[in-house]
């Protein structure tokens, strides 16, 4: 048996393995100073070449010589400023995902459509999401060398179809961009958090909400951005002020015979339908500057793939290439238990499909509600949806510091039960005041939008959050999505403001049954064998 400062390789291999790259695997096995540990018997080999006592690397912790606090410290100041620019690529995301939302008004008006082609439009964004999630979730898993490549190419299409939507004349081409966009961020939106997850393991969730504050902050600036150049309609000119926005009709006084007899002369009043649009916006400006952002964000991570050296010491969650098989089992992510494993699968599924039902209208149609019932200018209306963004971001904030203590299941209740409660209120009383449903909605899409990472910081002590459950889930959403979407934009063009309402509180009132569901599922289960899970992915 060779002492503990020789180095013996299989086929008398004396490269020094465990680099960057695919050469730390030799055999089935992973090989490191001499030693290997096969930490479910408590056997360490001394003798590499003895490959027959170890076949299966997810069995193997690795002894590194090497893994000094310092190369430690190295390590978390990678991790640290990876996850800074991770923020700043969901700044991007956020503002790319927002900037609709102040400027659905003007894009119906320059193609000539309506809110329920819109909402059609919209939802192939989500057709997009779908098809690339599973292609995304498989490549983050089976191919890790390339993660920083994924984020790089979602970003830079999701940009370019950012940039050219100003320029689509017609439902189709609006239609194409919007799934082109879906698309491409299904390529990314998965990498984002299942890098973070792996990166920080157990101390997940703040790092995580973190992430998703740099979305919030992105959905608070497109607004503000897109305010300026937003278009107007006859009846927002200082001309019009003073008319009434629910009469169905004004009058050019202009027009009358005469001034002296209205009784008599009112049939020769000009009748002005208050739906006339004039489409003077320039909102090509606010989509080209938060393009050329997200651009930039696929810039610096191609910088990362090829420029900007990895640490040396990495984790073998990172070097080991899985089988497709192994990507796909469900008992890969719940340490053999396939029943619990396809259970948790099913129900972030439809947690997922719930948080985007959630949002299918106030996320989307937020302005365009205040700008049709509530007699806001488009101005007004983009300023609800930066203060209800600001408002998420206090709250986003909120989550980030309070998850390091407080149990993340009784914030996601806490989050949602209050959701449920904005909903009944904008239900009831939320359209018969502006100030009222300006309130009510900032303080429902506050307390959803940490809903996100938060069931991934939930999940994460009972099972491995990988690339591929990721994927699934945000599937769920894409879904969903797409068929709501449809219906959304049906509902609010169609049967009005007051239905839309109330589908919304359906959507909560759904959440709150399913996360009961959940937490009675993972009692039953109980948490992960967190020490097996390091051993197993070489997660220190």
């Amino acid at each position: 048996m060779p002492n503990n400062t020789e180095k013996n390789y299989p086929n008398g291999d004396t490269k020094e393995p465990f680099l960057n790259g695919e050469d730390e695997i030799k055999g089935g096995v992973i090989y490191k100073g001499g030693k290997v540990h096969d930490t479910k018997n408590g056997i360490v080999d001394e003798d590499p070449a003895d490959e027959a006592l170890f076949t299966k690397v997810q069995k193997f912790s690795v002894t590194d010589p090497e893994e000094t606090p310092e190369r430690k410290k190295k390590l978390f100041r990678y991790n640290l400023i990876k996850t800074i620019c991770l923020l700043l690529a969901w700044v991007a995301n956020g503002m790319m995902w927002s900037v609709k939302v102040p400027t659905i008004p003007d894009l119906k008006e320059r193609t000539g459509t309506d809110y329920n082609e819109i909402g059609i439009a919209v939802s192939l964004r989500a057709m997009g999401w779908i098809m690339a999630s599973p292609i995304a979730g498989y490549i983050f898993d089976r191919f890790p060398r390339f993660r920083d490549m994924q984020l790089a190419t979602g970003f830079i299409l999701e940009a370019i179809s950012v940039i050219l939507k100003p320029w689509a004349s017609n439902f189709q081409g609006l239609t194409f961009l919007y799934w082109m966009e879906g698309f491409a961020h299904g390529l990314y939106g998965l990498v984002g958090n299942a890098m973070i997850i792996d990166m920080w393991q157990e101390d997940t969730s703040p790092p995580l909400h973190a992430m998703h504050f740099g979305w919030g902050f992105g959905a608070f600036i497109a607004p503000m951005i897109a305010r300026p150049f937003l278009g107007t309609r006859p009846e927002d000119e200082e001309a019009y002020n003073s008319t009434n926005f629910y009469n169905s009709s004004q009058i050019n006084a202009s027009t009358a015979t005469s001034w002296m007899n209205v009784l008599t002369d009112v049939q020769n009043v000009t009748v002005i339908p208050t739906d006339i649009r004039v489409n003077n916006s320039h909102i090509e400006v606010p989509y080209i500057v938060i393009g050329c952002y997200g651009i930039f964000i696929g810039i610096l991570f191609l910088a990362y793939q090829y420029l900007i050296p990895k640490p040396k010491l990495q984790k073998a969650s990172q070097a080991v290439k899985k089988s497709w098989r192994e990507v796909i089992s469900p008992k890969q992510c719940t340490q053999g238990q396939t029943s619990f494993g396809l259970i948790m699968l099913f129900l972030g599924f439809l947690f997922y499909s719930g948080v985007d039902a959630q949002l299918a209208v106030i996320g989307t149609y937020s302005s365009a509600i205040a700008y049709e019932d509530l007699n806001f200018s488009k101005q007004k209306a983009a300023l609800l949806a930066a203060t209800a963004s600001a408002s998420s971001i206090g709250f986003r904030f909120i989550t980030m510091i309070i998850t390091k203590w407080c149990p993340m299941w009784i914030l996601i209740y806490f989050e949602l039960f209050t959701a449920f409660a904005m909903s009944v209120c904008l239900v009831t009383v939320g359209l018969s005041d502006p100030v009222l449903y300006w309130v009510f909605t900032c303080v429902l899409l506050s307390v959803t939008s940490p809903l996100w990472p938060g069931m991934m910081a939930w999940a994460e002590p009972y099972m491995e959050v990988t690339g591929s459950v990721v994927a699934l889930w945000g599937m769920g959403a894409g879904i969903t999505g797409f068929g709501l979407d449809i219906i959304s934009g049906w509902v609010f063009q169609n049967l009005g403001s007051q239905a839309s309402m109330v589908q919304t509180c359906i959507c909560s009132s759904f959440m709150i049954a399913l996360i009961i569901v959940i937490k009675l599922v993972m009692l039953k289960y109980g948490e992960k064998d967190r020490g097996a899970s390091k051993q197993k992915n070489n997660h220190a």
